[in-house]
């Protein structure tokens, strides 16, 4: 099964521009078929195809669906190390388990002073889809520890 990601999908039913070029282009959708997608939120959307096109796949909205979670929130904190992939595959994993926030810290002895969050997103939301959750963690800016512990 194939997900796609809309994080506004109730004020503007429409596919990214990678997501439509890889649900016509790639998997020869047509108007018409169904597909799924997510908001991020813990929530599935069963969707129409409205308008195929390549660069802005319009659908319609058939069923919403929520995703069973648990009662509580799991935020993971931690210092980034100095191999940036193994930050990628945590949160990737992460991701995949459930996890609600993500918050790399600034520590003392840290590695890294600096992370890009756009690409720890982009991770993560490549996880979501891959592993079929409706719920996509939120990724924080880099935070120093003293400020995070209060």
């Amino acid at each position: 099964m194939i997900i796609f990601y809309c994080s506004d999908i109730l004020s503007c039913p429409e596919l990214s521009e990678e997501d439509s070029g890889h649900a016509v282009r790639v998997l020869r959708h047509r108007e018409g078929d169904e597909v799924t997608v997510v908001d991020g939120q813990g929530r599935f959307y069963r969707c129409a195809i409205a308008a195929a096109h390549p660069k802005h796949c319009q659908l319609q909205i058939l069923e919403v669906t929520e995703e069973r979670h648990w009662p509580y929130r799991v935020e993971l904190a931690i210092a980034p190390t100095k191999n940036l992939d193994r930050m990628e595959w945590w949160i990737e994993k992460a991701t995949e388990m459930g996890l609600d926030a993500f918050i790399p810290l600034k520590t003392r002895f840290s590695e890294r002073k600096e992370l890009k969050t756009d690409r720890l997103r982009r991770i993560a939301v490549s996880a979501m889809k891959q592993s079929l959750k409706a719920t996509l963690p939120e990724v924080r800016e880099m935070t120093d520890i003293q400020a995070f512990l209060k």
